[in-house]
């Protein structure tokens, strides 16, 4: 499975936390996403959205298994964006 951490620049990086991420952090966040799929896979399908790569965004958000979280990544990506 594609890990979030090691897909994003670190510009994209920089973005997700809102500041330059030090070391300690960015690792931190590989090993979420290694344990929690369906939180890689939201944050894949919000990186492929920004990128402007739909199709593996859909991808990636058609691998959430939570429905919840299916739903909350599906409305930040197509109801909650400020245009």
């Amino acid at each position: 499975m594609e890990n979030f951490v090691d897909i994003a620049t670190s510009a994209e990086l920089e973005g997700y936390f809102g500041y330059p991420p030090p070391k300690k952090e960015i690792e931190r966040l590989r090993s979420v996403c290694g344990n929690d799929a369906d939180f890689n896979f939201s944050n894949l399908a919000c990186l492929f959205y920004d990128r402007g790569e739909q199709d593996k965004s859909a991808h990636y958000l058609e691998q959430i298994q939570d429905n919840e979280r299916k739903l909350e990544t599906s409305m930040s990506l197509y109801e909650c964006r400020v245009p």
